[in-house]
Order: structure tokens, then C-alpha cells, then sequence
């Protein structure tokens, strides 16, 4: 497996190799020193009568020795320079390798505290979106009951109003439409106290749908049966009241209704004048 290069400092030399360099230099130049002293007591005993030539051997045989003693030093210190400098070499990549395996070890380390806070956050996010769909979810919740508890007010409301008309009328009610699904129509023939102190106080023909919730007045019975004409019979049961002068008009309201009895179920019943029926409709449009 090929190493990593470390980016760290490697270990310097050069003041090392200085001291070295400049030792050998002090070396030869006591050589050079030594060698120039020899050459003048060569020269100054040439030029003697009495030179001694002995003299001259001793000391080259000196300088040599020295020069040895030199060399030989100089070669010590240079092994011990490059002893050092492997054992600093050995010891470098020794520290490199070990800091290969540190920054490596480092690395899982942040890889995986990543992985940890990733997931941590997701957790997080997730937490928040489960509270916000649930803060969602109780709104919606509590608006529908406050819908619900404002229908259910309005309802009461509605039947407290309507249980007082009935309280308050005189007249039997009945419901719009009958078990078997038939619309009831009250038909009224004679005076209709209603309308009395107003416009419409000739009125003497009426009819009230139940199924549709619609109220017709009538001029005469002839409009009242061509408005019959128009109708499906076999969605109605009709109602027909007699007040006081309304006998003629049920003449013939009984004559058409009884040539199409095979269509047409109706019953009547004669009233007085303040008598009459509601329909629930009647009570609610009040």
C-alpha cells in the first residue's frame, strides 16, 4: 500500500552540516598554516650553511601525522553525520507514518461524527414535521367543531323558533312529504283571513306545495286547473279545504279531479272561515 506523503515539516540539516563544514575548514586551514610554517623553515634553512636536514624530515613527518590525525577526525565526524542523519531520516518517516495513521484515524472519526449529526438533524426535521401536521391536523379540528358547534346552534336556534310558531299557532301542521314519498298540496277554496287589511284580500283560491315549498294564489278555479294540467299527479297527494263560498269553485275542482282519479288522490274536508292547516315550510319562511 503506497504511503501518503505528510504534509508536516521534515527535520532540517543544514545547521548540522554547517558545524561540520566549517570544523574541516578549521582543519585545513591549521593544515595550510602548518605547511606554510614548514615551507619558510624549509626556505630559512636552505638558505642556511647549517641546514639540517633531519630537522626538515621531523617536521614533515609531523605535518603528516597531523594531517592524519585531521583526516582521521574529519572521517569520524562524517560518519557520525550521516549516522545521524539516517537515524533522523528513520525516525522522520517513522513519525510520518504514524501521523498517515493519526490524520486517517481523524478522518473516520469526522466522517462518522457527520453521519451522526446528518442523522440527528433528519430526526429533527422529522420531528418538526410531525408537530406541524399535527398543529395542522388539531386546526382543522377545532374549526370543524367549532363548525359543527355553530350548525348545531343555528339548528337549535332554528327548532326553539319554529316550537314557538307552533306554540303560538292555531292551526294543525303538517310535514311537506308524505311516508311514501308523494308531495302534500293543500289546496284552500273560499276566503283566506291571511290577506285580510291587505291588496290581496279577494283572494279566494290558493295552493301551497309542500314538495317544492311554493305558494300560488288564483283569480279563479279555471286557473287553478290549468296549473293542475301541468302537473304530474302521481307525485302529489292533495288537500282540499272548503271555507264558507268556496263550494261552487269545488264543484268543479271535484269534477276534474275525478274524471283522472286513476292519477289524482285527493281528499277534502269543509272548514269555517278562521280554520286551516300549515305546512312545516310556512313556518320556517315566516
Amino acid at each position: 500500500m503506497p504511503r501518503s506523503r505528510s504534509s508536516a515539516p521534515g527535520v532540517s540539516f543544514f545547521a548540522f552540516q554547517d558545524i561540520i563544514t566549517a570544523v574541516v575548514g578549521i582543519f585545513i586551514l591549521i593544515t595550510l598554516i602548518m605547511i606554510l610554517e614548514l615551507i619558510e623553515k624549509i626556505d630559512a634553512k636552505s638558505r642556511s650553511t647549517a641546514g639540517d636536514v633531519a630537522a626538515i624530515v621531523r617536521v614533515i613527518e609531523q605535518t603528516r601525522i597531523a594531517a592524519d590525525a585531521i583526516q582521521s577526525e574529519l572521517s569520524k565526524s562524517t560518519a557520525l553525520a550521516n549516522r545521524q542523519s539516517d537515524a533522523l531520516a528513520v525516525a522522520d518517516e517513522i513519525n510520518a507514518e504514524m501521523l498517515d495513521k493519526q490524520i486517517e484515524t481523524q478522518n473516520k472519526r469526522s466522517l462518522e461524527l457527520q453521519r451522526q449529526v446528518a442523522s440527528i438533524q433528519r430526526q429533527v426535521d422529522d420531528s418538526q414535521r410531525r408537530q406541524e401536521a399535527a398543529r395542522h391536523e388539531n386546526e382543522r379540528q377545532r374549526q370543524q367543531d367549532e363548525a359543527r358547534i355553530q350548525e348545531a346552534t343555528e339548528e337549535a336556534d332554528r327548532l326553539l323558533g319554529r316550537a314557538g310558531k307552533l306554540r303560538d299557532t292555531t292551526f294543525p301542521m303538517y310535514n311537506g312529504t308524505l311516508g311514501d314519498g308523494r308531495g302534500l298540496v293543500v289546496i284552500r277554496l273560499g276566503p283566506h283571513p291571511e290577506y285580510d287589511g291587505i291588496d290581496q284580500s279577494h283572494v279566494q283560491i290558493s295552493m301551497r306545495d309542500g314538495d317544492a315549498r311554493r305558494r300560488w294564489i288564483y283569480n279563479d278555479v279555471d286557473d287553478l286547473l290549468q296549473d293542475l294540467n301541468k302537473r304530474d299527479h302521481t307525485r302529489y297527494h292533495y288537500v282540499v279545504l272548503i271555507a264558507p263560498g268556496g263550494a261552487a269553485d269545488f264543484h268543479d275542482l271535484q269534477e276534474y279531479m275525478d274524471a283522472r282519479q286513476s292519477r289524482i288522490r285527493y281528499g277534502f274536508d269543509v272548514i269555517g272561515r278562521d280554520d286551516g292547516m300549515r305546512l312545516i315550510f310556512e313556518l320556517e319562511d315566516q
